[in-house]
């Protein structure tokens, strides 16, 4: 598992969601159990294309088609710039 927060700490860089198409198929509900699965559908350097499923007790309830960005944020602390996503990422 990789968490955002390790991979900020050890690799100074955060993702961003940059486009997000999104389908609701059904609800969710405050303290449920969530299971979502993700799937890499292309990457360059700095952007990955995902697809992404959410589930609650085993039926489909989301479909999403997401792209992120690798971004480092600046010394400002507020301006993000384009970074190469870490391969621990990508394997």
């Amino acid at each position: 598992n990789l968490h955002q927060r390790d991979i900020r700490h050890a690799h100074d860089v955060v993702f961003v969601v940059t486009k997000a198409n999104i389908r609701f198929k059904g609800p969710a509900h405050l303290d449920d159990l969530l299971t979502v699965q993700t799937t890499l559908l292309s990457h360059t350097s700095t952007r990955m294309s995902l697809s992404q499923n959410v589930f609650r007790e085993g039926r489909l309830i989301t479909e999403m088609d997401i792209e992120i960005a690798c971004v480092q944020i600046q010394d400002d602390g507020v301006s993000l710039k384009a970074h190469p996503t870490p391969q621990i990422v990508l394997d």
